[in-house]
């Protein structure tokens, strides 16, 4: 799902972690204690293991953290409430750390929620409905292990209204959902970009003209959404031509930057590594799932979630 490394926050010969996990149909409920680390989901992983989820995370303790994705960075506190959608990219950082995840398959959110565009979402504390997640959070942890499988099921059913509420609004009150319309029609074209995304000839011009707008009409719909329809089109390009790097040794890197619709072997190296963190030759060489970047305090080798929370962190080695 994730790669994860210790930040230099964290205990140098001693990190510990614990992850319980609650499985529930095709909803799993998390409780993870962990000192400071390093969460990353890059398209390398997205391309593999195809996870059609979203995932909310309730900070119950700890320090302060930060959400990083699409080129920007949001702080995070205990008590706020983040959604992070497995098939984009992002990066999460924080100090020891306590919280409540639950992975949702994207189909169950789409009564409850407008999935389009932002890789995380942040719904902050301090409001009346986020107070009132974070308590329901905290009872459901403590009464879960005396649970029935039926009985976290019906829990989950009425806790998914909730945490939706949170995010439509914050969107409210940060004055970011767009007209009714506006909205739908943007819905329709990113199912549409999402339908035809393995055909070659796929454009922001053909997605125009099929809707019967102009380039400029077309951006305009989406002027709310983080991601316009250019860079989704790019980012479900870059998810293929990962999995050509990985699995189509037969292709060299240029007749993959060129069937992934780029115009030189250059500017797709450059895309591949913003998205990745590495090179597509690095990554082909080394043949890895995922690679954390050189951030401050990240560790050179980075591991799967459990490898780390499983006491065996300890055995790994600290970048110079």
């Amino acid at each position: 799902m994730v790669d994860v490394s210790a930040l230099a926050s964290a205990p140098p010969d001693d990190f510990r972690g614990s992850l319980t996990l609650y499985g529930a149909g095709d909803v799993v409920l998390s409780h993870c204690c962990s000192d400071a680390m390093r969460i990353h989901r890059g398209l390398d992983r997205i391309s593999r293991d195809g996870m059609a989820h979203c995932v909310f995370h309730v900070i119950l303790d700890g320090g302060q953290g930060r959400a990083i994705f699409g080129g920007r960075e949001r702080v995070t506190r205990p008590g706020d409430i983040l959604m992070l959608d497995f098939d984009q990219p992002f990066a999460i950082e924080r100090e020891s750390y306590s919280a409540l995840g639950l992975f949702v398959p994207r189909a169950m959110l789409f009564p409850h929620l407008d999935l389009i565009g932002q890789p995380v979402r942040i719904a902050a504390r301090g409001t009346a409905f986020t107070a009132m997640v974070y308590d329901w959070a905290r009872a459901l942890l403590q009464h879960l292990p005396a649970l029935s499988e039926p009985a976290v099921s019906q829990a989950i059913a009425s806790f998914l209204p909730l945490l939706a509420g949170c995010f439509s609004q914050e969107n409210s009150l940060a004055g970011e959902q767009a007209a009714q319309p506006s909205s739908a029609l943007c819905r329709r074209i990113a199912e549409y970009i999402t339908a035809n995304r393995e055909d070659p000839d796929l454009s922001v011009s053909s997605v125009a003209e099929h809707f019967g707008l102009s380039r400029a009409g077309l951006y305009r719909v989406f002027a709310g959404a983080h991601e316009g329809p250019s860079a989704m089109i790019r980012r479900y390009r870059l998810k293929a031509a990962v999995n050509d790097v990985l699995h189509r040794p037969d292709m060299s890197i240029a007749q993959i930057a060129y069937a992934a619709g780029f115009g030189t072997p250059a500017s797709f190296s450059t895309a591949f590594r913003r998205a990745c963190g590495l090179s597509p030759q690095q990554l082909r060489q080394a043949h890895i799932p995922g690679r954390f970047g050189a951030g401050r305090g990240a560790m050179q080798v980075a591991r799967p979630y459990a490898d780390i929370l499983n006491g065996t962190a300890h055995q790994l080695v600290r970048s110079a």
